[in-house]
């Protein structure tokens, strides 16, 4: 028989082996760093170049819709696009265009506008966008908001007479024809009191400027005799009314809800979001300009009575309706649910 010891092996490993083992096991260990850093460096590379592109599709976009709104100065901040503006080209019709402090100055929107855009971010990744624009005539019709009368579109070339941050009433003598600036959100109290034919009406027979926040409820009624310019957000409900014989600049978002009702002369510029609900009505009697968002529910209806251009999205829903007297142009969808509805007497590219 076979002793045990016969199948004991005593050698072990030797001090060769275990350097080798060792060897390799770091070579294999820095093969795979190696491939999970240039796959981890890769994806942040694809993942940047992705940004890139995007935020550039954002800015072209910011800035086409500035110029189909008519703007002469097209804006845009690149602090918060995580790019930069590395080299370019823009020509309006035949006049070369530069950038100053992120802006393109001197604009004529009657002409094409051609823009090449090289952008950069940190990485060094770039690319290069290409685009050209010109506004059809329908739009070119309906960017006239703001040209009849004298200061209709600028309130700096009106001579404001009265500051006051409680309006007065329609048939106050002291305040009924001059411009006034509001600054505050207060109304003057009894207006019964100048056996006037506007009893429960404030405002003027001139121009109106509110510059703070207004909140128009419980029948309020202001009625303007000539322009508006509002500063800051304007909020109408529950059958509150305001009319402008004159032209109507909308600085800041406008909200329209339960039967409020305004009802603008001339032509009007909405520089924010238009809302309207709850059979509220918004009627303009000439051209109507949106740069932002038009969003209607619940049987709103808005009236224009002649062009009219919409550079934002319009939402529709439960019976909202539009009716446009002259043409219309739409630059972004247009959503209708529930029985809304868009009318248009002339030409059209609001489907």
């Amino acid at each position: 028989m076979r002793n045990m010891s016969d199948f004991r092996n005593e050698d072990g490993i030797t001090l060769v082996e275990l350097l080798a083992s060792i060897a390799i096991l770091t070579i294999v260990v820095a093969l795979l760093y190696s491939f999970i850093f240039q796959g981890l460096n890769s994806e942040k590379k694809t993942s940047d170049a992705i940004a890139l592109n995007q935020d550039g599709n954002v800015l072209i976009s910011e800035l086409r819709s500035q110029y189909y709104a008519g703007e002469t100065m097209l804006c845009v901040e690149t602090d918060d696009k995580r790019l930069t503006i590395d080299d370019y080209t823009i020509t309006n019709g035949d006049t070369p265009l530069q950038i100053d402090q992120g802006c393109i100055e001197g604009v004529n929107t009657d002409e094409p506008l051609e823009i090449k855009l090289t952008l950069g971010n940190d990485l060094g990744q770039s690319i290069t966008l290409e685009a050209t624009w010109q506004r059809p005539e329908s739009a070119q019709l309906a960017l006239v908001v703001g040209s009849s009368g004298e200061g209709g579109s600028n309130p700096d070339n009106i001579t404001w007479e009265y500051t006051t941050d409680e309006l007065p009433c329609l048939d106050n003598p002291d305040y009924k024809n001059l411009n006034i600036k509001w600054t505050g959100d207060k109304l003057e109290s009894n207006c019964k009191q100048y056996n006037g034919p506007n009893k429960n009406k404030h405002g003027t027979n001139k121009s109106l400027w509110i510059k703070n926040d207004v909140d128009l409820e419980d029948k309020n009624f202001v009625k303007v005799g000539q322009h508006l310019f509002t500063n800051e957000k304007v909020e109408l409900e529950d059958n509150a009314t305001v009319t402008v014989d004159g032209n109507a600049t909308f600085n800041k978002k406008v909200e329209v809800s339960n039967n409020a009702f305004i009802t603008i002369g001339a032509n009007s510029k909405f520089q924010r979001k238009l809302e309207m609900e709850g059979q509220s009505l918004v009627r303009i009697g000439g051209s109507a300009n949106f740069v932002k968002k038009l969003s209607m529910e619940n049987s709103a209806r808005f009236e224009s009575g002649g062009n009219s251009i919409f550079s934002d999205k319009i939402e529709m829903e439960d019976s909202a309706s539009i009716v446009i007297g002259g043409s219309a142009t739409c630059l972004k969808k247009v959503t209708k649910e529930n029985n809304a509805s868009i009318t248009v007497s002339g030409k059209s590219t609001c489907s």
